[in-house]
């Protein structure tokens, strides 16, 4: 399967999940999963009960090559409304 079938598989299988802000509890919980099947220890705190929401933040630690410039990706988990019964297409 190409990178780009993959990606977009895994992006229509994200944008289906119901995440709407302060639901964002199946979305991570799908993140989480797709991490530890690429071999990774994601790891979890405890904001969702800070901020009114089913969800926390999810995050991972990957060791790069030694001296390397640090690197940091982020994204929200949370859609914005509608974020229920989307159906994506191309």
């Amino acid at each position: 399967m190409s990178w780009q079938k993959s990606a977009l598989e895994r992006l229509f299988k994200y944008v289906q999940i119901e995440s709407e802000t302060g639901n964002e509890k199946a979305v991570g919980e799908a993140v989480k999963a797709d991490l530890k099947a690429m071999g990774l220890l994601p790891q979890e705190d405890h904001a969702g009960c800070l901020c009114g929401s089913t969800g926390n933040n999810i995050y991972c630690h990957i060791d790069g090559e030694p001296g390397a410039e640090p690197l940091m990706l982020e994204a929200h988990l949370d859609t914005v409304s509608p974020g229920a019964g989307i159906e994506p297409s191309v």
